[in-house]
């Protein structure tokens, strides 16, 4: 990936789409009391927990959830592959391992927020380590075209 403008209309297009998968599909209103009732519900911190629970119901043949969990999971991953290989392209400083895993961490934690706040999502520690196992794929794909490229 060469040619930089084709790389930033790329990223565009990639940063649109994330938008409206992550917020623009779900938008709402919610009453004030309903609202603290669904930020205490939606939130999990534990490490796991959410990847836990969709182990347990395959495990207890709850099968019909399994596409529902493998969509989860695996688009928690895969959707934030290609950040991976747009950050460190666009950018000179992302190109560092430190700089490109502060950088989209500070992302995924500002997306979690968001939807948390908002009431589009949750704020799922899990989520957190999903996409930044994504996003790393996608640098690790980077780094490995710019070395079979050089």
């Amino acid at each position: 990936m060469k040619n930089r403008k084709t790389i930033l209309v790329l990223f565009i297009i990639y940063s649109v789409v994330m938008l409206w998968l992550l917020y623009g599909q779900r938008i709402g209103f919610v009453r004030y009391e309903d609202y603290l009732l669904q930020l205490k519900a939606k939130i999990n911190l534990i490490p796991f927990r959410t990847v836990n629970e969709y182990i347990e119901m395959y495990n207890t043949n709850a099968h019909s959830l399994v596409r529902h969990a493998i969509i989860n999971l695996g688009g928690n991953v895969g959707v934030f592959i290609p950040l991976g290989v747009f950050l460190p392209a666009i950018w000179e400083k992302l190109k560092r391992a430190i700089s490109m895993f502060i950088c989209s961490s500070a992302i995924i934690i500002a997306v979690e927020f968001i939807q948390y706040f908002t009431l589009l999502g949750s704020f799922d520690i899990d989520d957190y380590i999903l996409n930044m196992i994504g996003i790393f794929m996608g640098f690790l794909l980077y780094k490995l075209d710019k070395k079979l490229t050089a």
